[in-house]
């Protein structure tokens, strides 16, 4: 009953504070502003603030974006080094941060590479966003096949909606591959001949494993 009261009157103070804000003007609707601003410093202020914020959520994306690789591309690197896929040098491990340092740097200066290549931010992202793209429908695609090839897996968790929400994805993925193929054949062609160019690598690192074990 104590914590009920409790709850019941924190709800209580936030109604009045929100009623509070809404009485004395600080929400008010687009007409209202309008209402009382005159129109050229409404249009000055729409442009101004809403440059900001859309610069803003960019930003805020980008940072996101960079986070996540920073973070698992590296470790995809790293996997592959240790099960003899890869170069073996990017398995190591930084003994005190315990990190994979040299996949980290590998990363960091094949990001250099490709901003000096494409010149601008725009393209670059064009070109990733288009070769994730690639993977992310393929991956889904590797759900089909699981499901004939490798009954006996376990499977802790299942797709929500078999078949019916991968095979949208698989849609989806495939209209916006080719619609970049359209749109930006230099972008998706680069990524194309990149991902081609890299399976005789694969296969490389892939044989020299099975003949160790």
């Amino acid at each position: 009953m104590t914590e009920l009261k409790k709850e019941l009157s924190l709800y209580g103070l936030t109604m009045v504070a929100i009623g509070s804000c809404i009485g004395s003007g600080i929400f008010l609707t687009p007409s209202q502003i309008a209402g009382y601003l005159p129109a050229p410093l409404l249009i000055l202020l729409v442009w101004a603030l809403g440059g900001v914020f859309i610069a803003l959520m960019i930003a805020i994306s980008t940072f996101g974006t960079l986070g996540i690789y920073t973070l698992s591309a590296p470790r995809i690197y790293y996997a592959m080094a240790k099960d003899g896929l890869f170069f073996k040098q990017l398995a190591y491990i930084h003994p005190r941060f315990r990190t994979p340092v040299n996949a980290i740097l590998v990363q960091s200066a094949w990001a250099v590479v490709l901003l000096l290549f494409w010149g601008t931010f725009e393209d670059l992202i064009t070109y990733v966003v288009f070769t994730d793209w690639v993977f992310f429908g393929l991956t889904a695609v590797g759900i089909f096949i699981f499901r004939r090839t490798r009954k006996d897996l376990p499977r802790p968790y299942r797709t929500i909606g078999y078949p019916v929400v991968p095979l949208i994805f698989i849609t989806i993925t495939f209209l916006f591959v080719a619609n970049a193929l359209i749109a930006k054949p230099l972008h998706a062609w680069a990524g194309l001949i990149l991902m081609a160019a890299s399976l005789p690598i694969y296969f490389y690192f892939k044989r020299r494993s099975g003949d160790r074990s």
